[in-house]
C-alpha cells in the first residue's frame, strides 16, 4: 500500500508527493531533520539554528571549543591537574581504592616498597594486586612490580628464582 499523496507544506516545495510526516514529503522531512537524521538545534554558543553536531553545538562552535581545550591541555598546571584526576579515577575504578585508603596503605608500609623496603613509594607507585581476586596487596616500586609481574605472580616460580639466585652466592668468583 502506498502513501497518500498531497501537496507538501515544506518551505519552497509545494509539490504533490507522498507525505511522510507532518505534511512533508520524504525529501523535505529528511531535510528538516538535519544531519544524521536529527532535528536541527539552536547552537548553545552562537545561537544559530544548525544541524546537530555534538553537545548541542554547531560544528564550527564545537571545533573552536576543542581547539581552545587542546591549547589549554598544553599548560603544565592543567596537565598536572588532569593527571591527578585521572589517577584518582583509576585507583577507584581499577582497584576500588579511595584516595584516603590509598594513603593508609602507603602509611602502613612506611612509604617504602612492600618487597624491597628500600625504594620510597608515593602516589605514582604501582598498586600490587591479585589478578585472580582483584584484592590489593600493597604498593611497590617499579622494579619490584616488574619483577613479580615477570614471574607471573606465581610463588612457585619465585621460589625457584630465589633458589637460583642463592646458587650464585657460592660462585661469585666466576668470570662475568
Amino acid at each position: 500500500m502506498s502513501r497518500p499523496t498531497a501537496i507538501c507544506v515544506g518551505a519552497g516545495c509545494g509539490k504533490e508527493r507522498p507525505i511522510k510526516a507532518k505534511g512533508l514529503c520524504g525529501y523535505c522531512y529528511n531535510k528538516s531533520r538535519g544531519a544524521g537524521g536529527r532535528p536541527p538545534v539552536v547552537c548553545a554558543d552562537c545561537g544559530q539554528e544548525a544541524p546537530h553536531f555534538a553537545h548541542g553545538k554547531c560544528r564550527r562552535c564545537y571545533e573552536n571549543e576543542r581547539q581552545r581545550a587542546d591549547r589549554a591541555r598544553g599548560c603544565p598546571d592543567r596537565r598536572a591537574a588532569r593527571t591527578a584526576r585521572h589517577r584518582r579515577w583509576a585507583l577507584r575504578a581499577r582497584f576500588g581504592l579511595s584516595p584516603e585508603r590509598h594513603a593508609e596503605v602507603l602509611a602502613s608500609q612506611g612509604r617504602l616498597c612492600g618487597i624491597c623496603a628500600e625504594a620510597p613509594v608515593d602516589e605514582q607507585s604501582a598498586i600490587d594486586h591479585c589478578h585472580v581476586t582483584g584484592r590489593v596487596r600493597g604498593v611497590l616500586c617499579r622494579p619490584c612490580n616488574l619483577a613479580i609481574g615477570g614471574l607471573r605472580d606465581n610463588p612457585a616460580i619465585l621460589r625457584r628464582a630465589v633458589a637460583y639466585l642463592e646458587l650464585d652466592i657460592d660462585h661469585r668468583d666466576l668470570p662475568r
